[in-house]
């Protein structure tokens, strides 16, 4: 008798498990249509680790492009943020002969000072 309620109590069990995964998959509440619910579970189990690995693969190659792609970004931002401060201290080599030149002459290296800062 004790093995009969046991059964029984396990068949409710299983029963509860397969409308539980039924419907956390969206499924009908007959699911699955062969009758095999232990398998079913079992290879719907197997499928989602095997997606869910897959998803985590794809997820750090995107993590790796995206860095590749914020690297080479700021190193383009740092070479034109160099090549502007080198064509502001450019235009100070200049002839200075002048207070206006001098204070041209301050401004630009003063600019070319405040690009490099990124002020």
């Amino acid at each position: 008798m004790a093995d009969g309620n046991i059964t029984v109590a396990r068949a409710a069990s299983m029963e509860e498990l397969r409308k539980s995964v039924a419907e956390l998959l969206g499924e009908p509440a007959d699911w699955p249509d062969h009758g095999n619910a232990p398998l079913a579970i079992a290879a719907t189990m197997a499928l989602l680790h095997e997606g869910c690995k897959r998803l985590e693969a794809e997820n750090a190659a995107l993590k790796r492009e995206a860095h590749e792609w914020w690297t080479a970004a700021r190193d383009a931002t740092k070479a034109e943020t160099e090549r502007c401060a080198l064509v502001a201290a450019l235009h100070s080599q200049y002839p200075v002969t002048t207070e206006f030149d001098r204070g041209y002459a301050k401004a630009r290296a003063d600019a070319a000072a405040a690009i490099r800062r990124g002020a």
